[in-house]
C-alpha cells in the first residue's frame, strides 16, 4: 500500500494507492482517530 499525504491552505489531500480524497484538515484529524480506534479495536479481536 503506498499513502501520500499533502496539506494546501487548511485542506489535506490523501492519496492511497493511486486514489486521491480531499478534506478539511480538521476533519482529517477526526478521521485519523477513528482509524486509530478501529486498528485497536481490530487489534484487540484478534
Amino acid at each position: 500500500m503506498t499513502v501520500h499525504a499533502s496539506e494546501n491552505n487548511g485542506a489535506i489531500t490523501l492519496t492511497i494507492n493511486g486514489r486521491h480524497g480531499a478534506m478539511k484538515l480538521e476533519d482529517a484529524e477526526d478521521l485519523l482517530d477513528e482509524l486509530e480506534e478501529a486498528i485497536s479495536e481490530a487489534k484487540e479481536n484478534q
